[in-house]
């Protein structure tokens, strides 16, 4: 099981992207997956707002400010279903 996570905000372009990248990817493949959003302001403000969204498989950060594209999402998804995620350089 793959357990997303994407923290930015709910209104941002790339946030949204990211958000349809990882979930359609995820049902495409068949991978089980949880999704957590992280989009309360308080959260946010603590974060460098020039790295958001961020996006994380199983807890590491796969990617930052761009949405990833379908095939590098696949990978990320299949990495972490068989344990093995690495992280992608920002």
């Amino acid at each position: 099981m793959a357990n997303i996570k994407l923290i930015g905000s709910s209104g941002c372009r790339r946030y949204q992207k990211m958000r349809a990248v990882a979930i359609r990817e995820a049902e495409r493949l068949g991978i089980p997956f949880s999704f957590e959003e992280v989009n309360d302001m308080e959260h946010l403000a603590r974060l460098n707002p020039l790295n958001l969204p961020r996006l994380y498989i199983n807890e590491t950060l796969v990617a930052s400010r761009n949405p990833p594209k379908s095939q590098e999402m696949a990978a990320y998804l299949q990495n972490a279903e068989i344990g093995c995620c690495k992280t992608r350089q920002p």
